[in-house]
Parts: structure tokens; C-alpha cells; sequence
């Protein structure tokens, strides 16, 4: 589970998630994780404070990796929520 000092950093991504979500639904033909990782990208060349590399971090490694299990499942949110 993510701790107190983590959630800078989840609030950034998360953030951008909602960026990329809004923009993929603008423009569905390149997709919300396209904009996601170009705009990730472009934030990564950036220097950023201290206090955002822990959250990015554990988003970066646990968030990650669970989306792409569910992806795997062929599982989005609304499917686990509902279920």
C-alpha cells in the first residue's frame, strides 16, 4: 500500500491520467495512452521536486504492473468495480 509521502507523485499521474483519458476521448483514434505517454515523456525531461519521485515511483512500478494484469484479463476498472 502506497504511504503518506507517496502521494504527491500518485496525485501527478493520476492527474495526467485524466489528461490522457479526456484527450483519447477527444481524439479516439490515437487513444487516451498515447497522449498519456507523450505527456509523461514530456514531464520526464522536466525537472520535478523531490517530493514527487516516491509517488511516480510506486506508480511507476506496483500501479503499472497491475494495469497491465488487468489489461491482461481483458479487465478494465468499470468490469472489476461492477463485479
Amino acid at each position: 500500500m502506497f504511504k503518506l509521502k507517496d502521494f504527491p507523485g500518485i496525485a501527478v499521474c493520476f492527474v495526467i491520467a485524466v489528461i490522457s483519458y479526456f484527450l483519447g476521448k477527444l481524439a479516439p483514434v490515437i487513444g487516451g495512452a498515447v497522449f498519456g505517454i507523450t505527456i509523461g515523456m514530456i514531464i520526464a525531461g522536466i525537472r520535478r521536486p523531490v517530493i514527487f519521485e516516491f509517488g511516480i515511483r510506486y506508480t511507476s512500478k506496483k500501479l503499472l504492473q497491475l494495469s497491465i494484469i488487468l489489461i491482461g484479463f481483458e479487465m478494465n476498472l468499470y468490469s472489476v468495480l461492477k463485479t
